[in-house]
């Protein structure tokens, strides 16, 4: 059967489901061509002097051996289905382009290194030797339909060589735990293992890329990182419900890095919940011991972005969409822009105070953002707006990642006291008619627009309610309506 498939293999011609109980090349030419398919029941051994080039689909069900040094990995794929745990073995690397894990397991006895995608269905990769990773060139990707998870990954080491984003397959074997690195400069290569363990104490140094010190390290976990030689980039440290000290303010969180006998900081601001989320740190060229750490909440200022979605009622022009306001009273040429608002930030345990405010500009979509440098903790968010009625947030928010967004206009309860008006169905709108932002819409709102009918008014006038660009007997319906109804600001 060997010699069979010897003398087929050498002529280069394509092998479709040619299945065998082995592969034993040695010192022959075996050259598996685009769109054929191998399957050896049992072993793949290439010695040395001999020749494998793979174009194809070759299944192994046994160990594989190569002692041969391989001069290109092809263009085909390796699948590896054993029902046991699969040896690589041999004294050189085997080069690979596809692989697929699909397995009881696999040991690496010898290094694999990967030049194209690598998919993992089932099957733990065992590479506890720091000279015999699973390597990845830096052609070699993770699938995206058969990506690393808890029943298939790295425990062990990965190395990954060439610049740009990638998130190393490992794990401990039971639990998939990524790190990803962004490199802007790797010479030869960046090495990973996930340690289920404490990195080790130490003092919280204030050495890092960023000065604050930490206060506290997750000593459950970490991930060795580790160049060849040097290496220039990111960390991005993962959290989720495994191994985490956690901690409500997940914004607090940083790349912990232990570098001797220290823990430093090395940055930046964190994105997610308290339940997953990431945090990335500023760019590095010392490298060791990562895992997630904290900074003390007290006195420390972050930018944190916030979008917003909110309608007004008087500008509402139907289909989730506002008049182009300052366009229409000659203020300003964009039809995508309806007005400006003010939004603060007021703190849960006091909320008559006032964290921080900025200027947001309303889109006729309404979409608005906001950048806020505040202190890490949960805030009231309150909406101000020349004709509408302060309108704050239902309860605080949480402000402690880089991203926080809010939606007042899905339903009456994402206002304070259902303070909201629906103009049309699912749709809701902060009240519009408090002209003189007294906090109630009453007669003196009335009187107001009464008089700028009378005198024919328009342009940029807060009396302008529908926003047409015209005071006029249009506006007065609104404010009227809500008079009756009684309409004042809701508020803790």
């Amino acid at each position: 059967m060997k010699h069979i498939l010897k003398a087929i293999a050498m002529m280069c011609l394509p092998l479709l489901g040619n299945a065998q109980s082995a592969i034993y090349n040695n010192g022959a030419f075996i050259h598996i061509s685009n769109g054929a398919i191998v399957q050896a029941n049992g072993e793949l051994t290439n010695n040395a002097g001999s020749s494998l080039s793979n174009d194809g689909e070759l299944t192994i069900t046994g160990n594989v051996t190569n002692s041969q040094v391989m001069s290109n990995a092809g263009s085909g794929t390796l699948k590896l289905t054993g029902t046991s745990t699969q040896n690589i073995s041999g004294v050189s690397p085997l080069l690979v382009n596809h692989i697929t894990f699909n397995n009881a397991g696999t040991s690496l006895v010898n290094s694999i290194k990967i030049y194209g995608e690598s998919n993992f269905i089932n099957g733990i990769i065992v590479a506890s030797d720091t000279n015999k990773p699973v390597c990845y060139a830096n052609t070699g990707s993770l699938s995206i339909t058969n990506p690393p998870t808890k029943f298939s990954h790295v425990n062990g080491y990965v190395v990954k060589e060439g610049i740009g984003s990638f998130e190393y397959p490992v794990g401990n074997g039971t639990r998939y735990q990524k790190v990803g690195v962004n490199l802007s400069a790797n010479s030869s290569g960046m090495r990973v293992k996930y340690y289920g363990t404490d990195a080790g104490t130490g003092n919280f140094g204030t050495s890092g890329t960023s000065g604050t010190p930490l206060i506290n390290y997750n000593n459950l976990e970490y991930w060795e990182i580790i160049p060849q030689t040097t290496a220039t980039g990111n960390v991005t440290i993962y959290w989720d419900n495994f191994n985490n000290t956690s901690t409500p303010l997940y914004g607090l969180s940083r790349v912990a890095h232990k570098v001797g006998s220290s823990w430093l900081n090395e940055g930046t601001f964190a994105a997610g919940n308290a339940s997953s989320g990431y945090v990335v740190s500023n760019p590095i060229s010392s490298w060791d011991k990562f895992t997630l750490g904290r900074i003390d909440q007290v006195g420390l200022p972050i930018n944190i972005q916030l979008n917003l979605s909110l309608y007004l009622e008087g500008y509402y022009n139907g289909s989730n969409s506002m008049r182009p306001v300052l366009l229409n009273q000659g203020q300003g040429a964009d039809p995508t822009i309806t007005d400006t608002i003010t939004v603060e930030l007021h703190p849960e345990i006091s909320p008559n105070n006032v964290a921080t405010t900025a200027q947001a500009i309303l889109h006729t979509n309404g979409n608005a953002q906001c950048l806020f440098t505040v202190n890490p903790g949960n805030y009231y968010i309150v909406i101000k707006h020349r004709n509408s009625v302060e309108t704050w947030s239902a309860n605080p928010i949480e402000f402690t990642g880089a991203l926080v967004a809010y939606n007042y206009s899905a339903a009456s309860n994402t206002a304070f006291g259902n303070n909201q008006i629906e103009v049309e169905p699912g749709i809701f709108a902060i009240h519009s008619g408090d002209i003189n932002e007294d906090e109630n819409v009453d007669l003196l709102d009335a009187s107001f627009i009464e008089n700028d009918i009378n005198i024919f008014q328009y342009g940029y006038y807060s009396t302008d309610i529908n926003g047409d660009g015209n005071v006029d007997l249009l506006d007065a319906p609104i404010v009227e309506n809500n008079i009756n109804s009684f309409v004042f600001s809701n508020h803790p």
